[in-house]
């Protein structure tokens, strides 16, 4: 990675950490939400997850997926019926999809508040 791409990624780092990417990201999809005629706020949300296999162990999140027999992590996504992301979830693969959801649906809650 070069100079800038660190200086770019410690960026995108700090919005993350700070919620101000969260706040962007809310903004962005209320605009869209408002301009396809949908109120700012879904009624209906969906949430998905996908396995995916990590090459070497970086982070303290790891696990055997055992439907799926990958070892790695898993992504949770909420989205709504346009599918916007509202929100995300990075675990162990080997949380189980019930757990997971109620998780990301709290850090959702917790971030709107």
């Amino acid at each position: 990675m070069t100079f800038t791409g660190q200086r770019y990624m410690t960026t995108i780092v700090a919005l993350v950490r700070t919620g101000v990417w969260s706040q962007i990201n809310a903004y962005l999809v209320k605009l869209v939400r408002l301009a396809e005629g949908r109120e700012e706020e879904p009624r209906e949300t969906i949430i998905d997850s996908q396995s995916v296999k990590t090459a070497e162990k970086k982070g303290p999140e790891q696990g055997v997926d055992g439907n799926k027999r990958v070892k790695g992590r898993k992504r949770h996504l909420v989205v709504d019926t346009l599918g916007m992301v509202l929100n995300c979830l990075v675990s162990a693969a080997n949380m189980a999809d019930v757990k997971a959801a109620s998780a990301v649906e709290r850090t959702r809650i917790r971030r709107q508040a």
